[in-house]
């Protein structure tokens, strides 16, 4: 008798499905598949990426807040330049960049006329309304990469990047226009430097300065 249709016990096993070979290796796919210890260490590290990418923007955030409350902080209060401390280590910064890349870079010195007179004759809050007026129009005179910083209680020093003496004259011209439209019998004394190679930040300054009163001099003279 044939072995293929007839067990040793007699019974009959040609209705029997025939369970070996690839349909042995389906049942064993069935259900959830294993992971190996490869796609472990690769879900691992995804998971260890996209913790990072969180911390880096929590950080970002975080230094985005902080910086902007500098900002306001070194902030003067009254004109809404920055206050002489921070603006020097602003104006160090810029003239270091200046240097190193070669270009231009011009100091105005601005001195507020007659301030003490309007203390003196309207009381302190006009004088106030003055700086006000002063610092707006030096502000919105600027470019958003330039400095405006409070040097002293009538004094300003303006930083103006990237643009020369004549340039930067026009610029004072718009200043003062601007601060007439407000205050019409105010006026700015002013003087300028440009950044030299060997220069350091107090010495651009000092030059402007010393330029200011020179020139108030020759025309009270």
């Amino acid at each position: 008798m044939a072995m293929d249709s007839v067990s040793g016990d007699g019974a009959d096993l040609s209705e029997v499905p025939d369970i070996s070979g690839p349909r042995v290796l389906d049942l064993t796919r069935r259900g959830s598949p294993r992971r190996s210890a490869g796609d472990v260490s690769t879900v691992d590290a995804g998971r260890e990426r996209a913790a990072a990418a969180r911390d880096r923007r929590a950080a970002a955030r975080d230094l985005a807040r902080a910086t902007a409350y500098l900002r306001v902080a070194d902030l003067d209060e009254l004109t809404g330049a920055l206050q002489r401390w921070p603006g020097m280590v602003a104006l160090r910064r810029a003239v270091n960049h200046a240097q190193l890349a070669g270009w231009s870079l011009v100091i105005a010195f601005l001195d507020v006329d007659g301030l003490k007179q309007v203390n003196d004759r309207h009381g302190h809050a006009a004088g106030d309304e003055l700086l006000r007026a002063v610092g707006s129009a030096l502000r919105t005179s600027v470019r958003a990469e330039d400095l405006v910083i409070r040097y002293g209680g009538d004094e300003f020093v303006c930083v103006l990047d990237r643009v020369d003496l004549h340039d930067a004259l026009h610029r004072i011209d718009e200043m003062h226009l601007r601060l007439v439209e407000r205050v019409p019998d105010r006026a700015l004394s002013f003087g300028l430097a440009e950044l030299r190679r060997d220069d350091c930040a107090e010495d651009v300054v000092d030059r402007a300065d010393r330029e200011m009163y020179a020139k108030r001099a020759s025309r009270r003279s």
